[in-house]
């Protein structure tokens, strides 16, 4: 599997966080925000046959660059016609290395691919995590476009630290990575 060049990751501890720190006169370098951990998840429906739902692990296997974590239901819900131990998603959280590499691959690749795509809106929630989805995963380059499977989604998570409750250094530090907002912020 080829790893992407690590450019982000580069330009975040010697070009972007430097910048932030001395802009926001901030003491210390690490109270710059950061990205802690990128969640991946993709919901399998029930009309995906036992070969699709293989062939989603393996697509996202090698989207992620790691193995996926499946998640099974916990308990009998009879109005969704689930039962316990039924398989409902995949899960991968990606750390370090894989985590800058999706992030390149996002940015770089992805977001010009997508159809309409005018940039993200900047929407956090109270622990300061960013949430889109991706509605269909064969937009990623690694995909082969001739399986037969059902247009399946992702929901991306991005985890973010030292967030201050302002959020102009989070997104003073987005839009150093090049990340695509729209122009309302």
């Amino acid at each position: 599997m080829k790893t992407f060049n690590l450019k982000i990751e580069r330009d975040v501890f010697f070009k972007i966080k430097p910048i932030l720190k001395v802009k926001y006169a901030l003491k210390n370098i690490n109270e710059v925000c950061n990205i802690n951990k990128v969640t991946i998840n993709s919901t399998i429906g029930t009309s995906l046959s036992k070969y699709d739902v293989l062939t989603l692990r393996k697509n996202i296997k090698l989207i992620c660059n790691q193995k996926p974590y499946l998640i099974k239901s916990k308990k009998n819900i009879s109005n969704f016609k689930l039962r316990e131990g039924t398989p409902i998603a995949f899960k991968v959280t990606l750390r370090k290395l894989n985590m800058y590499n999706f992030i390149y691959k996002l940015i770089a690749l992805v977001f010009p691919k997508l159809k309409d795509f005018r940039g993200l809106n900047l929407i956090t929630d109270k622990f300061n995590n960013i949430h889109f989805g991706i509605h269909d995963h064969n937009v990623f380059p690694e995909i082969n476009f001739s399986s037969n499977i059902q247009r399946v989604g992702l929901n991306v998570s991005f985890n973010l630290k030292n967030v201050s409750k302002d959020k102009s250094i989070l997104l003073s530090f987005l839009r150093l990575i090049k990340f695509p907002f729209t122009n309302k912020l």
